[in-house]
Formats: C-alpha cells, structure tokens, sequence
C-alpha cells in the first residue's frame, strides 16, 4: 500500500515558490498522449514560462478523473479521439508559482496514460494558442524535453512497472498523518504510538586478513605457546616470501614458503612461526595516494609540502561498494595520520560521486557464471567505439547511484546518431553565420558545458541530439556552425570529430580548438518566429527582435519548406506579428 506520495517543490524560475503566499490546493491530472502511429508523444511548451511537459488541468469538483483528463487534451490539444489506456502510479504532489494565476499552487497530480484512435483534430482556442506551442517528440527525446522533475518521475513510470518509492512526500492511507508531509509528522507518529526515538549503530569488526598471496603480509610472528607478536621495526620493511606455491590447498599460500619459515626462526628463535594471511589490498590504497607524492623516500612516508598542495583530493568517483570498504578505511587512514600530526587535513576527499553499476541485458550484474558479460571489444568491433563509449554515456547519470542493464538498441541508436552527424556535413555551404545558427549552438553550448562539469553527461547528449535535429531542419549550413558542432561533439566522440574536422582542412586537432561554450552567450535580443503558410505552421526561425518584416520575409524564403510552397503558387499576401508569427498568403 502507498504511504508517501512524493513532492516536488520548485524552487528556481519564474515559476519558483514565493515565499509571502499561502498555496491554492488543487487536484489535477498530467496526460501522457501517444501518436497515433509513430513511437513519439504529445508535449506543450509554454511561451512565457521555461516550461515543458505533458498536458496537465485541474479536475472540478465531482469530476471523473478520466473524464477530467479527456476535457483537457481536447481544450489545450484538440485531439478527440484519446484512449485511455491506464493510470500511472500514486499521485505527485508539486509545489509552484503558478504564473498566469500569480499564485502559489499546491498540485496533486495525478498521471494517466492515453493513445491516440487517429488524427482527428477539432481547432483550438486563441487563448491556447497564446499559452503554448504543441509538438510530437520522440520517444528516446521526451526525458531530455520535460523541465519539471515530477513529470520525468510520471514518464518514467509509462514503461516501468511502479517502484516502492522511498524518499519524503505527503503522507497517504495514514489515519489522521493523512496529507501531512512525512517528515514534519514523524516527531507526532512517535508520539502517537507511545514510543520514543533512537538510534541504532550496527558496527562490526574490521576483517582486514586474507588468505592469499597478494596483499602486504602482516608483520606479527607467533611464539612457541601460540601467543602473537608485532616484528620489531628493525626488521621492517616485511616483506612477501617469493618461493610461494600458489596452487589451491585451503590454506594461506604464504604457509608453502620455507623462506618465510627460516627468516622467522632465524630472528626469533626455533619454534617461532609467521603470520600466514597478508593486509586486505583496501589497507594498501587507503593511504598510497599519499606515499605517491614521494615514493622515493625512505625516512619519511610522504612529503609535508607536497601533501599540502595535492590534498585533499578534489573528488572520489567510484562504485557503491567502495562506500562501506575503501572510503571507510581511508577515512580512517587519513583521520589516524592526522592526530598523529602527519597530514594537515582532516578529511581525505572532498567530493564523492558514487558512480552507476552496469547490469547484464537479464538486469543482473554481469558475471562469467551467469553467461552475461557483455565485452566492450565485441561492440567496439561492430559499431565503433564512439557509439559505445556514447551509449556508456547516455545509459544514465554518472553522478548519481544506480543500475542500468545494457540494451544493444541504445548502442545502435548512438550509431544511428552519429551517422546523421556524418550527413549533415553533405550539407556545408560558404555562407555566412546567421542568427538562427548563432542562437541554436549558443543554447546548446551553454547546456553541454554545464552538464559536463556535473559530470552530467546522458543530459548533455540529449541536448546534443535536440541540436542535431534542430539543424537537420535548415536547409544549408556554414562550415563554422558545422566545425563548433563537431566541438561539442568531440568529448563523446572524439575519433569521428577528429576525422570530420581533418576532412574540412581546419587546423591542428579538434581537441586542442577553443571550447565555443565560453564564447557564446544566449541573447535576449534574439525571438523565435513561427512561419506559416496560409495559417497553417511550416517552421520556426530565430531572428533578432530588432529585425524588419522584410528582413524576417527574407530568411523564411530560404527554408525548403516555404521555397516548396511558393514554387507553385504565387505570395498574395503577409501577415506579421512582431517577433511572434510570420503568415504567408499564397494565391494561384
């Protein structure tokens, strides 16, 4: 039974809380709207606000649910025919700033799976028309194109069968907690029950003994009596025996070594034996970091200034089973060599990012007992290695935990993608830069590099394709828009970008150009236009708010849709709205 219903507050833009108001309740619905034929879904993009997502409404009072969504696809949409195919998890609770209201709103969403019967389409208000502009998304594209987190969390479950969710919310199906949010009532549950708060710690003794042959051996020899002894300092280093037999026996490897046996008794006397296990290899690299600094010296185990200037490390990236085994034990390292006054911080990293795991295509970690390790060089072999090291890229997040089985149609889909790179370059013309280019790599640039240094890199590739399909749609581009796109392109795919910038003679290597994300800027002057042909919408260009209508007239004549169009009939008449609609009236 759901208990927590997750809440999303907003908290930057236009649309984020104001603090002053109270919050308008309301129940609503968010409709994810499938073709009617092709794998891509229904998204709005509101014109004055930084927004992007499904079709979403509130449910009057007594309103069927189904009912409710169904009115709101034919107002904001149109669509008629919308089969309601099932709901989508428990409901999402949104906090925001309702723009056009000019009020807080509280939003119970809840998400609802439609399909389109067909493409029948009644015409929609003017007053719609004004609030936002309709598109047809691709599947793979949808996540990349939504901007509030609580409908990426409502598409996610369209596919996903609904996970137990586990982070703070409302409360629901809770008695009188009902609709409290779950932290602020966790005190009063306590109280309720008659309990009381603890805390409980599970600690556990610190096995740092293996039974191999890898691995620091453990300076303790053990007397006659059996009783343990640490090796006098000067006999250390101790070092590993070499005349070890490593063949399987069920006993430490370091028992077969008769040096290890002869050196002990040599020092301490007859009888004597050594320590058979060796350090776990964690014990070693909780501290080599440091010895790297200065591994020459034999006094010191590092070097003071050194250490000074290379630590603490700036970020830690690694696996979530390095939280409770390496991470653990070089806090402790660092932590000891501080008290000690060896090292001058008191933590070993700044910033921890624990990375994703890979899973087999069965959803279960690889491993060679299960038959499903997937080998790199296979895939590398087959679709090159940009596209896997792009799909590795693309499968999830790298700053955030979690699991991602590997899926051979990602890898092909990234070899897809790259091949519409190559034909873009068929075509390159002379011509100058024009605003509409200038302003599609400056979005995209400014993203990219933002993404990159969050270390999120599946985000920035979808902004790359997003950029991509954005200038498939213009007819010629410059050689410059096309040699800054490959720029972008180039830490993910780094041997195409290569390749492309040789074959267009530009100089030196792609990856020593200047980075275009700190060059360009966005600019407010700029306005997107929609260009129709007898009201009916052909493209979109964006033009700088200054331009003339002539000048506006000029740039959509250039675009193979409108060329196409006026090659048969001849331009009767212009209707502009400045900086919004460019309507081309054609007559025989």
């Amino acid at each position: 039974k759901n208990v927590v219903e997750p809440l999303f507050i907003q908290t930057t833009g236009a649309d984020a809380v104001k603090e002053e108001q109270e919050f308008i309740k309301r129940d609503a619905v968010v409709c994810v709207l499938k073709h009617w034929k092709d794998d891509s879904y229904l998204l709005l993009k509101w014109k004055k606000v930084a927004w992007e997502g499904f079709v979403t409404g509130g449910i009057e009072t007594d309103e069927d649910i189904i009912e409710a969504a169904k009115r709101e696809i034919l107002e904001e949409t149109g669509y008629t025919h919308a089969k309601f195919i099932k709901k989508l998890g428990a409901p999402v609770h949104a906090k925001f700033y309702h723009v056009h209201k000019k009020e807080n709103r509280h939003a119970r969403f809840q998400g609802l799976y439609f399909e389109l019967e067909d493409r029948f389409q009644n015409p929609i208000s003017e007053s719609e028309k004004d609030l936002c502009d309709m598109s047809w998304v691709p599947k793979e594209e949808v996540e990349e194109h939504i901007t509030a987190p609580d409908m990426k969390l409502i598409w996610k479950r369209v596919f996903s069968p609904e996970e137990a969710y586990t982070g703070n919310g409302i409360l629901a199906n809770s008695g009188v907690f009902t609709d409290v949010e779950n932290t602020k009532a966790m005190s009063s549950i306590v109280e309720a029950v008659k309990a009381e708060k603890v805390t409980q710690y599970r600690l556990r003794d610190w096995l740092i003994s293996r039974q191999r042959y890898w691995g620091c051996p453990i300076p303790v020899v053990y007397d006659p009596e059996g009783n343990p002894h640490l090796v006098p300092l000067e006999h250390l280093p101790w070092e590993l025996p070499t005349d070890v037999d490593l063949t399987p026996t069920g006993k430490s490897p370091l028992a077969t070594s008769k040096e290890l046996h002869e050196r002990v008794e040599r020092i301490f006397g007859k009888g004597w034996t050594p320590e058979y296990d060796t350090l776990d290899t964690f014990v070693d690299s909780s501290w080599y970091y440091m010895r790297y600094l200065d591994s020459k010296d034999s006094e010191k185990f590092s070097d003071q200034k050194s250490l000074k200037q290379w630590l603490p490390v700036n970020r830690y990236s690694g696996g979530s089973e390095h939280t409770t085994m390496h991470l653990l034990y070089a806090r402790f390292f660092n932590k000891a060599l501080y008290d000690l006054a060896l090292v001058s911080h008191s933590e070993p990293f700044l910033e921890r990012f624990n990375r994703g795991l890979i899973l087999g295509p069965d959803n279960q970690k690889m491993s060679k007992s299960k038959g499903n390790v997937i080998n790199p060089d296979d895939m590398v072999e087959k679709y090159g290695s940009d596209a896997v090291r792009m799909y590795l890229a693309f499968i999830g997040p790298y700053n955030e935990a979690g699991s991602y089985p590997w899926n051979l149609d990602g890898v092909e889909a990234m070899r897809r993608f790259l091949d519409r790179i190559w034909k873009l370059s068929e075509k390159i013309s002379n011509d100058s830069q024009k605003d509409e280019e200038i302003y599609l790599l400056a979005k995209a640039a400014l993203k990219v590099g933002t993404d990159i240094e969050k270390f999120k890199f599946n985000t920035a590739l979808s902004t790359l394709m997003v950029l991509v399909r954005e200038l498939e749609s213009i007819h010629l581009l410059t050689k410059k828009t096309y040699s800054e796109l490959l720029v972008l392109l180039a830490p993910f795919a780094p041997h195409l970008t290569e390749n492309m910038w040789d074959k267009l003679s530009l100089e030196g290597s792609i990856h020593q150009s200047a980075w275009i994300y700190e060059k360009y800027e966005l600019k407010e002057e700029l306005a997107t236009v929609i260009i129709q042909i007898n009201s009916k919408k052909k493209a979109q260009i964006s033009i700088h708010k200054e331009a003339t209508e002539d000048e506006v007239l000029a740039l959509a004549k250039e675009l193979p849709e409108v060329a196409k169009s006026l090659e048969s009939s001849s331009l009767s008449k212009i209707v502009y709205v400045k900086d919004r609609i460019l309507n081309i009236v054609t007559g025989n």
